[in-house]
């Protein structure tokens, strides 16, 4: 069957010509149920994408200056967060990696905080229409329920998320592949020639590694040489869980332990001097601590990734919620660290009361 043209498909639509060019190519000015009246009707008549075409006009848009860069949203809840100064040093880094993705591939990235809005999500669909942003990212849904997530306007957007989980509905993700990160935690700590070893992480960094970070671990556990010895403790998010942990602390006393912040402020609570007392390792390790050895999960990385959900399916012509959701993983690199010396060479000036 002949392609059809776009004078053709305009006259079957009842349209004129440069609605049907920007409904087939994705651009503002064209509403959403109209757009997909049109691509029904382009498609019954034998339309297909070009892929050659679409290509070249990504090549072209990311090589000129043009007068119109379409936004890419980049969703932020972060409770009591209200400015791009506070947030973590993780979620900085993962903005400037898709911040850098999106001006190579011809796009602008704008954050939307979601509490000076708050947190509407049906308001925020309709700000993005208003301003013609056809792509978001979902930068964090720690502080969205369903039943917030369930008033966006999924349909009308192409969106990916930043996490291993999410909350219904399910998108695409882009996210770091925690059993990859635990095995190459594991390596380096046994290659230090440690053989008693903790995992000490709260339920709710369990549960946004899909429960994948202690499960590696787990299996590690349960497969090592007898001269090997693992313990491990998932704690509440509570006052009392910070109380357990440093019971658990206290009575398992391992050579090392992979934690987080928490557990390093209860190490000092406990008058524990890293690495002289006990060794440390960080699954989430960044440049404001170089002394702690760990794994550096590469966040810029990961929000390039999640942009790149996000502009593929501009570039497909694809919106609304995927019914195959993609989960685009990346690997970590290990940062050595005064945290984790050779058993031989700790490092006295080294310590949490440093």
């Amino acid at each position: 069957m002949k392609s059809p043209t776009i004078r053709e498909i305009a006259k079957a639509c009842g349209v004129n010509n440069s609605t049907v060019s920007r409904a087939l190519s994705n651009k503002p000015l064209v509403s959403a149920d109209t757009r997909e009246r049109i691509l029904a009707i382009a498609k019954d008549m034998g339309w297909k994408p070009n892929p050659l075409a679409s290509a070249y006009l990504a090549h072209r848009r990311a090589t000129r200056s043009p007068k119109y860069k379409a936004h890419i949203a980049y969703i932020l809840a972060r409770g009591d967060i209200t400015k791009f100064s506070a947030l973590p040093d993780y979620v900085k880094i993962h903005y400037t990696g898709a911040q850098k993705r999106a001006e190579a591939l011809g796009y602008t990235l704008e954050i939307f905080w979601l509490h000076e809005i708050n947190y509407n999500l049906k308001s925020l669909s309709r700000l993005l229409y208003d301003r013609g942003v056809p792509g978001a990212i979902f930068a964090t849904q720690d502080f969205l329920n369903e039943k917030q997530l369930a008033e966006f306007n999924w349909d009308a957007f192409a969106t990916a998320a930043t996490a291993y989980d999410m909350l219904q509905p399910m998108l695409h993700r882009a996210a770091f592949y925690w059993p990859h990160a635990v095995r190459l935690a594991l390596d380096n700590i046994e290659r230090a020639g440690y053989k008693k070893i903790g995992l000490a992480i709260p339920e709710s960094m369990d549960r946004r590694t899909d429960y994948a970070l202690a499960a590696t671990y787990h299996y590690a556990e349960k497969h090592s040489a007898r001269a090997k010895r693992y313990d491990s403790y998932i704690f509440p998010d509570t006052h009392e869980g910070k109380t357990t942990l440093k019971n658990w602390i206290s009575k398992k006393m391992p050579e090392v332990i992979i934690g987080t912040e928490e557990v390093w402020k209860s190490l000092k609570q406990l008058g524990l001097k890293v690495p002289n007392d006990i060794a440390f390792v960080s699954p989430q390790w960044s440049s404001v601590w170089p002394d702690v050895a760990g794994i550096d999960q590469d966040p810029a990385l990961v929000g390039a990734n999640t942009l790149d959900l996000v502009a593929n399916q501009l570039l497909c012509n694809e919106r609304g919620i995927p019914s195959k959701p993609q989960l685009l993983l990346s690997e970590g690199i290990w940062r050595n660290g005064r945290s984790l010396p050779q058993k031989s060479l700790t490092d006295d000036k080294f310590s949490t009361k440093g």
